[in-house]
C-alpha cells in the first residue's frame, strides 16, 4: 500500500471514532449522510485501500468529511486540523 493510501486509512479511522462518539445527527439528511452509511464507507475505504484506485479513495474520505461538515460534527478548521495530525 502507498503513503497515499495509508493517509486515507489513518483519516478513516479517525472519522470513524468522531462519526461513532457523535449523537446529535440530523434526521432530515439525506441517507447517505446518515451515521451508518458514513461508517460504512470509512468501512469500506479501509478494505479496498490495497486494491482501490487512489482517487476514488480521496473521494470517499472528502464524502466522509462533507457528511461530517453536514452533520454538524465539526467545522472547516476542525477538520483541518484532525488531518493535519493524520
Amino acid at each position: 500500500m502507498d503513503n497515499n493510501s495509508l493517509l486515507v486509512v489513518a483519516m478513516a479511522e479517525k472519522c470513524r471514532r468522531a462519526i461513532q462518539q457523535w449523537d446529535e445527527y440530523d434526521s432530515r439528511l439525506p441517507k447517505a449522510l446518515q451515521q451508518k452509511h458514513l461508517l460504512w464507507m470509512c468501512d469500506q475505504i479501509e478494505e479496498h485501500a490495497e486494491v482501490g484506485p487512489a482517487n476514488k479513495l480521496h473521494r470517499w474520505i472528502g464524502f466522509v468529511q462533507g457528511g461530517m461538515l453536514a452533520n454538524r460534527m465539526l467545522d472547516l478548521d476542525d477538520l483541518k486540523e484532525m488531518f493535519d495530525d493524520a
